[in-house]
C-alpha cells in the first residue's frame, strides 16, 4: 500500500470515529477492512484506542512518543513500511492513550459495526445489546463504562454500540436501579416518555409498558429529568426538565397519545419520598410502607411470576406496611390475611383475593 493511500485510509478512520463518515466512505473504509486480516487488526487496535480515550482524556505527564511505540511492539503484525510517517495524521488522536491502552483499559466495539454495515452511523444500523428480566427474579448487570444496573422482574434494557462514544445512552423498560460510573460524558437513561441524565450518581427509574406512570428516585447526586417531546427519542421538551436532589421523586403520568399536545399537557411533578424502601426490591428485604392492595398485587404479579385478581373493589384501597425477607408467596399471602380481611385461593398460578367479611 502506497503512503498517500495509507494516508487516505488514516482518513476515513479517523472519519469514522468521529462520526463524519459519509456512507460511500464508509463502504471504502469496509471494503478495505475486508481485503486482509491486517487491515481488520489494524483497525480494531485503532478502535479500541479511541474507546478508551475518553478515560485518558486527562492524563498528563507520561512521554507520548514512548506509549505510541509499546503500542506498536504490543501488536507486532501491524508496524507500517514506515511508522513515523504512516501514524503521521492519526498521531496526536491515539498517542496520548496509549499508555492507558497498555495498562488494559482496552474497550471497543466499532470494528463488527463497520464489517457489518454500508451506511453511517446511526440506531438503525447499530448492533444492540439487551438484558431482559423474566417474572420472578432481578438481576445485576455491569455496563461497558462500569456502570452497576439492578433490573427488577419483568424489565429489560438495551444500549447500541455507539455507548460511550459522545455520551452513554441506555433504554429501559420495566424498573431499574443505577449506579452510574463517573465520567465527563452523560449518562442519559431513556424510559416510558423521560429522559434521565446524569454524570456520577445513584437514582432508580420505574417505567413498565402495563402502567401510565413514569417514576425516577434519586438517592445521591444529581439527575436532570426532561419529557420526550414526540415519538422521536432525539427531540426533548427542554422547557420541562426538573433538576432532583437526593430524597426527591419526579412522577410523570404518560399520556394515552403520543402528540407534542398531549405530552406538554402533562406536567412533571416533584416530590420527597423515603428513597430506600423504595429501591428496597433490589436487596433481600423488600420494604413495604403504606402501600395500596391493588399496586402491590402488581409488584407481586412480577416478583412471583403470578396472577392476582382482586374480587372486592373496597380491598384494593387497604394499605399494607411491613417487610419481606424472601417469603413464598403463600407466606405473602398469609401475612395480608392476618393483616386485613382477606382470604384467597391459589388455582393453577392465579391468586384470588375476596373480602372475607
Amino acid at each position: 500500500m502506497t503512503q498517500e493511500k495509507e494516508r487516505a485510509m488514516d482518513d476515513l478512520i479517523i472519519s469514522y470515529f468521529d462520526e463524519t463518515i459519509s456512507p460511500d466512505e464508509l463502504t471504502q473504509l469496509k471494503d478495505w477492512i475486508s481485503e486482509s486480516s491486517e487491515n481488520r487488526a489494524y483497525f480494531k487496535a485503532l478502535a479500541k484506542i479511541h474507546k478508551a480515550s475518553s478515560i485518558a482524556a486527562n492524563i498528563e505527564g507520561f512521554d507520548a512518543k514512548a506509549a505510541f511505540i509499546r503500542i506498536s511492539n504490543k501488536y507486532p503484525d501491524l508496524k507500517p513500511t514506515n511508522t513515523n510517517k504512516h501514524f503521521r495524521q492519526i498521531y496526536f488522536t491515539v498517542a496520548k492513550v496509549a499508555a492507558i491502552i497498555i495498562f488494559g483499559f482496552i474497550l471497543g466495539y466499532a470494528f463488527d459495526h463497520v464489517i457489518h454495515s454500508s451506511e453511517a452511523v446511526n440506531r438503525d444500523v447499530l448492533s444492540k445489546s439487551e438484558f431482559t428480566v423474566p417474572l420472578g427474579s432481578k438481576s445485576k448487570v455491569l455496563l461497558p463504562d462500569g456502570t452497576e444496573v439492578w433490573l427488577n422482574a419483568g424489565s429489560a434494557l438495551n444500549y447500541y454500540s455507539n455507548f460511550g462514544l459522545k455520551r452513554r445512552d441506555v433504554f429501559l423498560s420495566g424498573e431499574g436501579y443505577f449506579k452510574v460510573a463517573k465520567m465527563k460524558k452523560p449518562f442519559i437513561v431513556h424510559a416510558g416518555g423521560l429522559t434521565v441524565k446524569a454524570l456520577g450518581t445513584e437514582f432508580n427509574v420505574k417505567a413498565y409498558a402495563d402502567e401510565s406512570i413514569t417514576q425516577a428516585i434519586l438517592v445521591h447526586g444529581s439527575i436532570a429529568v426532561d419529557k420526550i417531546a414526540s415519538n422521536n427519542e432525539k427531540t426533548r421538551d427542554e422547557k420541562e426538565g426538573v433538576i432532583l436532589v437526593p430524597g426527591q421523586q419526579v412522577v410523570y403520568h404518560r399520556p394515552a397519545t403520543a402528540s407534542a399536545e398531549s405530552i406538554l399537557a402533562e406536567k412533571l411533578v416533584v416530590c420527597d419520598i423515603n428513597p430506600q424502601s423504595a429501591i428496597s426490591w433490589k436487596e433481600k428485604c423488600w420494604i413495604i410502607e403504606r402501600e395500596e392492595l391493588q399496586s402491590l398485587a402488581v409488584k407481586l404479579e412480577r416478583k412471583y411470576e403470578i396472577k392476582v385478581v382482586i374480587m372486592s373493589n373496597d380491598l384494593k384501597k387497604f394499605k399494607f406496611t411491613g417487610i419481606l425477607k424472601n417469603e413464598s408467596i403463600e407466606q405473602v399471602l398469609i401475612a395480608l390475611r392476618l393483616s386485613a380481611p382477606i382470604k384467597y385461593k391459589f388455582i393453577k398460578g392465579t391468586v384470588y383475593l375476596s373480602d372475607s367479611k
